[in-house]
């Protein structure tokens, strides 16, 4: 009976170990299962303004704009502005490889 029962605990504490490093061997990997996406940065300068909604019409493409709101919130300080007065804008370029 105690040999059963040693034989299960066994077999427990190695699958939490096997769990455990196969979570480890992911996490670190992780660039390596997910799409790559290239950021850089460029300026560009607005003479009277733009809407929010039309910079990232213009700027970005349907499947990074997502990322692309989010960085140029980021790096431009910006809250929830609909309109932007600044006169220059910094913006991503995101490339999915």
């Amino acid at each position: 009976m105690y040999k059963k029962a040693a034989i299960n605990i066994a077999y427990i504490i190695t699958m939490i170990i096997v769990f455990i490093l196969v979570f480890i061997a992911i996490y670190t990997n992780l660039d390596k299962f997910l799409p790559k996406q290239t950021i850089r940065y460029t300026q560009i300068n607005i003479e009277n303004g733009i809407r929010f909604d039309d910079l990232v019409s213009k700027y970005s493409t349907q499947e990074n704009k997502e990322a692309f709101i989010t960085e140029v919130k980021k790096v431009n300080q910006l809250d929830n502005a609909k309109y932007i007065a600044k006169k220059s804008l910094i913006i991503p370029i995101i490339k999915s490889e």
